[in-house]
C-alpha cells in the first residue's frame, strides 16, 4: 500500500517526470533499439569533472559507501583492538555472497568481541546464487543474519560501537557513536558537508546516504589514492584499499564484477557496486574516480558503461578487460551463437 501509508501518497510526478536523465546504454536487436538505460555518470580526474547529466544529481549510494563507512572501524582503532585481519576489513566493506568462508569471517569478528550472531540487525538471508542456495537448504541450513550480504559491515559496526562505549543493541541508531563517526568520516572522504548525505535506511536496516554523484566519484578517487585525502583518513583509507585489493573474493564473490575487476587490474581499479543501478570505482595512480546511477536500477546497464569507460580512458588495458566480456559484451549472442544485436554506451565523458 502506498496511498495512505506513512510514506505519503504517490503522485504522477514521483513516477513519470517530464524530463528524465539522458540515455546511457542501448541494446539493439538487429539495427533497432530494443532497450534504453538512462541515468547519470560523473568522472573526476584531479580537479577536472566530466559528466553525463547533472553531476550534482543526488543519488542513493546504497552499498557503494561501505568502504567509507568502514573508516569508523579502522580509524577509531576498533579493528586493531579486536585483532582484525585484512580479510575481515575487506568483509566489512563487502556486499558478499554468503559463502561459507565469508560467513566464517563474520562469525570470527563477532566472537572476538564476545557477540553472537543474533545481535546482528541486518535480518536473515540465504546465499546468493541458485546453486549455492540449493546446497544451503539441502544441507539443512536456514536463512540467518550471518549469511546476509551485509553481515561483515554489521559485525564491524558492532565492534566499533563496543570500542566507542556505545550500547550494542543501539548500533544502528543514527545517534549511536559508531554511526555518528561513520557519517562524519564518510562525508570527509566524499568531500561534502554531512548535511549533503541525507538520512535514509538501507535494505539491511543500516543508514545509507544520498550524496551528489560527483562526490561519490571523488570519494573513490581518494579511496584509490589515499595520499590525496585529509590526514585523519589517509592511513585508514590506504589500509581499507589494500585489504580490498588483497581479498577480492571476500569483498564480493567468485562470479562478481567487483572481484573480476580487482583481479584483472591487480587492485589498480578499486570498485564497488550498490543496489538499484549504482556503481563506482577509483583508479590508482590517476587520481581518478567514476560513479554511475542507472535510473531503472538495472545492473546490466552499468556493467556495459563501466567496462567501456575503463577502456576508453585507459584505466584498464584491453588485455586486462578481455576476460570480463561475460559481464558486458558489445556483441549480443543467442543460444545458437548467432550475433543478434549490440549493446552500446551512447554517451562519452
Amino acid at each position: 500500500m502506498i496511498d495512505g501509508s506513512p510514506l505519503g501518497p504517490m503522485t504522477r510526478q514521483d513516477v513519470a517526470p517530464e524530463q528524465g536523465p539522458p540515455a546511457l546504454v542501448v541494446r539493439r536487436r538487429g539495427a533497432e533499439i530494443e532497450t534504453v538505460h538512462r541515468g547519470w555518470m560523473a568522472l573526476v580526474e584531479g580537479d577536472a569533472v566530466r559528466s553525463v547529466g547533472e553531476p550534482d544529481a543526488r543519488v542513493f549510494s546504497r552499498s557503494c559507501t561501505k568502504p567509507f563507512q568502514a573508516l569508523a572501524f579502522v580509524a577509531s582503532g576498533a579493528a586493531d583492538r579486536f585483532g582484525c585481519s585484512d580479510d575481515e576489513i575487506a568483509l566489512a566493506c563487502s556486499s558478499h555472497d554468503g559463502t561459507p568462508e565469508q560467513r566464517s569471517l563474520a562469525a570470527r569478528m563477532l566472537a572476538r568481541a564476545g557477540f553472537a550472531e543474533a545481535q546482528l540487525q541486518c535480518g536473515p538471508s540465504e546465499p546468493f546464487g541458485d546453486e549455492a542456495r540449493r546446497r544451503f537448504l539441502a544441507g539443512g541450513e536456514r536463512p540467518s543474519p550471518i549469511v546476509h550480504n551485509c553481515s561483515g559491515k554489521h559485525a564491524a559496526f558492532l565492534l566499533t560501537q563496543a570500542h566507542l562505549g556505545g550500547e550494542p543493541a543501539s548500533y544502528l541508531r543514527p545517534d549511536a557513536p559508531v554511526q555518528r563517526l561513520a557519517r562524519r568520516l564518510t562525508a570527509q572522504a566524499l568531500g561534502v558537508d554531512e548535511t549533503m548525505l541525507g538520512e535514509y535506511v538501507d535494505g539491511c536496516s543500516a543508514p545509507t546516504f544520498r550524496p551528489p554523484l560527483r562526490a561519490l566519484a571523488a570519494g573513490f578517487a581518494r579511496l584509490a589514492n589515499p595520499e590525496t585525502a585529509s590526514a585523519e583518513i589517509a592511513a585508514p583509507l590506504r589500509r581499507i584499499r589494500d585489504a580490498i585489493a588483497a581479498n577480492p573474493v571476500v569483498y564480493a564473490g567468485p562470479r562478481r564484477l567487483c572481484t573480476a575487476l580487482l583481479r584483472a587490474t591487480e587492485g589498480g581499479v578499486v570498485p564497488k557496486n550498490g543496489a538499484e543501478g549504482v556503481y563506482a570505482f577509483g583508479v590508482r595512480g590517476r587520481r581518478a574516480g567514476f560513479a554511475i546511477k542507472v535510473e531503472d536500477g538495472a545492473s546490466r546497464g552499468y556493467r556495459a558503461a563501466v567496462l567501456q569507460i575503463l577502456r576508453r580512458h585507459g584505466f584498464a588495458s584491453d588485455l586486462q578487460l578481455h576476460d570480463l566480456r561475460s559481464f558486458a559484451d558489445p556483441e549480443l549472442h543467442n543460444a545458437a551463437g548467432l550475433v543478434i544485436g549490440r549493446e552500446e554506451l551512447v554517451q562519452t565523458l
